[in-house]
C-alpha cells in the first residue's frame, strides 16, 4: 500500500497529489474509476484524499466535519490501518462531504476505546462541486497514530469505498478473500510502502 511522503506541510487547497482508484468491485467486476484516492503523509499528518466524478449520496443532513457513526450506509471511502503485531487497527469512514467517522478494534470487528484526543485532532475538508463531482480529505495526527498503533513502516494499510447508487458496490484497492464483503480482513492487508512526494503546488480540492 503506497502512502506519498511530503518534507513540506501539505495544505487543503493546494494538493498535488497522484490519484488511484479502484479498477473492479469486489466480485471482479470492471467498473470506471469514479472514486479516485490518494494516502500521503507529510512531517505531523497523514492524509486520505478522495474524489468522485458521479451521482452520490451522503448521510442525511450531514455536513463537514460533522462526527457520524453509518457513514457506511451512503458513499464512504474507508482507509484502514494495521499493526501486524497486535492485531489491533483503525478505521477511518470519509464522506463526499467531509463528514467523518472512526474505530478503534482489538481484532476484527472488536472495539476497543481509543483516547478522546484522538478525535478531536483530527480535521477534514471537502469541495462539492456539484451532485456528482466533490473532493474530501481528512487529516490524522501522526503522533496520535504512533500512540495508537505504533504507526511506522511495519503498518500494514488498505482503502476500501462503499457506493451506493444505483445499488451498494464494495470496492477494496488491495484484493480481500470471501464472497461476502468484509473490509476487516486486516491481517491480509499489505505493509506501507513510502515513495517520496518532493513537490507541491497545483490544486486539488
Amino acid at each position: 500500500m503506497h502512502i506519498y511522503q511530503s518534507t513540506q506541510p501539505l495544505v487543503w487547497g493546494r494538493l498535488d497529489l497522484p490519484w488511484w482508484g479502484f479498477h473492479q468491485d469486489w466480485h471482479g467486476s470492471s467498473v470506471e474509476r469514479s472514486i479516485e484516492f490518494c494516502v500521503a503523509m507529510d512531517p505531523d499528518y497523514l492524509w486520505l484524499v478522495a474524489a468522485g466524478k458521479a451521482p452520490y449520496q451522503c448521510f442525511p443532513d450531514s455536513k463537514c466535519g460533522d462526527f457520524i457513526e453509518g457513514l457506511w450506509e451512503y458513499d464512504v471511502v474507508e482507509l484502514f490501518l494495521s499493526n501486524p503485531q497486535t492485531g489491533h487497527y483503525l478505521e477511518w469512514n470519509l464522506s463526499p462531504n467531509g463528514a467523518w467517522w472512526t474505530a478503534s478494534f482489538s481484532s476484527p470487528r472488536t472495539r476497543k476505546a481509543s483516547k478522546e484526543e484522538f478525535r478531536k485532532n483530527i480535521q477534514t475538508y471537502a469541495s462539492v462541486t456539484d451532485s456528482s463531482s466533490w473532493c474530501s480529505a481528512l487529516q490524522i495526527s501522526l503522533n496520535d497514530l504512533r500512540q495508537e498503533i505504533d504507526f511506522s513502516l511495519s503498518t500494514q494499510a488498505n482503502v476500501t469505498a462503499i457506493m451506493h447508487n444505483p445499488k451498494p458496490s464494495f470496492f477494496s484497492y488491495h484484493a480481500l478473500p470471501g464472497e461476502i464483503p468484509d473490509f476487516h480482513q486486516a491481517q491480509f492487508f499489505p505493509s506501507i510502502k513510502m515513495i517520496s512526494l518532493p513537490e507541491l503546488g497545483s490544486i486539488v480540492g
